[in-house]
């Protein structure tokens, strides 16, 4: 049996409507993967439109950008395409497409990945009041009005960006898509113990990450208390 050869994917959604092929619609993914082997491009349609919201779903956890994400999409579904003589019947192809998209995360985290810690000096006024409100008795009020959360979930973010990629994904996939260890093992081809090994990581380093942000927060508000008393004098 041939390799398939690259289809044409159109950038602005993955593929096209697959209304088309409705001889199709019964058919399982082991039948559409032959089928496409063979070269009918419309099997792999049906492909792409039955498995691309987990693969879009798998994606928005890593990356903020639409138009990245739908870059890192089309590459995804490229790669799956031209290693379709590589899975194994019986494998379960959402399974062997999700660690195709994982890995492409991954290949695009380590090309923008900022390892430097983060760096609280460009803290935003808005991100220091809501760390000193943060663990305040106010905190529960301000943490559900949505400005507060998106400033949160920013902080989060950029301490998240700070992470080692391999911490970064484990702990996404883990505390925030609600991945098992070994689903997460699954997808990213790892044992078991490393993933539990990334997540124990992950978590401490993101302790201390937040410690820091506190600290410096504390000390910021000290200085402006400190500037606002000489100011009165």
């Amino acid at each position: 049996m041939t390799t398939a050869a690259a289809a044409p994917i159109k950038r602005s959604r993955v593929m096209t409507s697959i209304t088309d092929v409705p001889d199709k619609v019964g058919a399982t993914d082991d039948e559409l993967v032959l089928q496409s082997l063979d070269g009918d491009e419309a099997a792999f349609a049906m492909l792409v439109g039955r498995h691309e919201r987990r693969v879009f779903n798998i994606l928005a956890s890593f990356v903020r950008q639409t138009d990245i994400r739908e870059d890192i999409a089309q590459e995804t579904f490229v790669k799956a395409y031209l290693s379709l003589s590589t899975y194994r019947r019986g494998e379960r192809f959402d399974r062997w497409l999700a660690r195709i998209a994982v890995n492409a995360c991954y290949d695009h985290l380590r090309r923008v990945q900022r390892r430097q810690e983060y760096t609280f000096s460009d803290m935003t006024e808005d991100e220091s009041l809501w760390l000193e409100t943060a663990t305040s008795h106010t905190a529960e009020a301000l943490h559900v009005e949505q400005q507060q959360q998106a400033i949160a979930k920013d902080i989060a973010d950029r301490l998240l960006d700070s992470l080692a990629v391999e911490d970064r994904m484990v702990l996404v996939m883990m505390e925030r898509d609600g991945y098992s260890t070994e689903e997460i093992a699954d997808m990213t081809g790892w044992s078991k113990a490393k993933v539990k090994v990334r997540a124990f990581r992950a978590r401490h380093q993101m302790r201390q990450a937040l410690d820091r942000l506190l600290a410096h927060s504390e000390r910021l508000q000290k200085k402006a208390s400190s500037s606002k008393r000489k100011a009165v004098l």
